[in-house]
């Protein structure tokens, strides 16, 4: 499951996981394709900062993710002040 939060002059894409795992493929398309390097993911992992690179059809795409644990969704636009 993926949601677009918008705050006024942006957009964040925000990836949701049930699990700790799991790809972002799609989330690296959508970077690629808006030129967008940040991101949030929703997921059972512990609140951090990522830097991922990922390799599409020969283009390296570098999105700067920061996670945020399940519990914490509900607070998830104080998240968005970090970029």
């Amino acid at each position: 499951m993926k949601e677009i939060k918008q705050k006024p002059g942006q957009i964040i894409p925000v990836e949701v996981k049930a699990s700790a795992g799991g790809a972002l493929k799609s989330l690296f398309y959508f970077a690629r394709e808006k030129k967008w390097n940040q991101a949030i993911r929703l997921s059972l992992k512990p609140y951090g900062v990522e830097n991922l690179t990922h390799s599409i059809q020969g283009d390296l795409v570098q999105v700067r993710l920061t996670n945020v644990p399940l519990y914490a969704a509900e607070r998830i636009m104080d998240f968005t002040t970090l970029f």
